[in-house]
């Protein structure tokens, strides 16, 4: 049997553009994975920078009175710790939006709740969260305040002191 040859040059041409179809939705793939990877890395290295704030000596002084005594705290100190809180819900934040648009895995309260029981398991972060959450408010944000309200009320007021507490007794056996 002889072949058309304009049969077969349909046949190649709708071959040859299934091939490029299939290259171009690999190179998507694969342009997906790489800025996936990108959000990762920059996520960890937000996070590297807010954790870095504590390791200030100053600064943990202010943290660990925030633990301790709270009330205690100067108007000045407040407004350190101020920063360092707006710095986590910032990161929180940004996760949410990345998980919203799809370039981050797996659930978000998995995120918020991991955040919350580090760095809100304390009376001063629940009491800051609770004034800060209202100028959120004001947004778009309600999903975001929900989740992270869910979050911090299940951490404890006193989850991160006695984390500390606890190491101290682990390492006194």
């Amino acid at each position: 049997m002889k072949i058309d040859g304009k049969l077969f040059l349909e046949i190649a041409s709708v071959l040859v553009l299934a091939g490029g179809l299939f290259l171009v939705a690999f190179q998507v793939n694969q342009a997906t994975s790489i800025t996936k990877a990108e959000v990762g890395a920059e996520s960890t290295s937000r996070w590297r920078a807010v954790d870095g704030t504590r390791q200030s000596e100053i600064f943990a002084t202010v943290l660990a009175k925030s633990y301790e005594d709270p009330a205690a705290l100067t108007l000045a100190e407040m407004i350190e710790l101020d920063a360092y809180y707006m710095g986590v819900i910032d990161q929180m934040s940004s996760a949410y939006s990345m998980g919203n648009s799809g370039f981050r895995d797996g659930p978000i309260e998995d995120n918020f709740s991991q955040a919350a029981l580090t760095y809100f398991g304390n009376a001063y972060a629940k009491a800051w969260w609770k004034q800060y959450k209202t100028v959120l408010e004001v947004g778009e944000e309600s999903r975001f305040i929900t989740l992270f309200d869910v979050a911090v009320a299940a951490a404890g007021d006193s989850r991160n002191l006695d984390s500390y507490l606890a190491i101290k007794k682990e390492l006194a056996r």
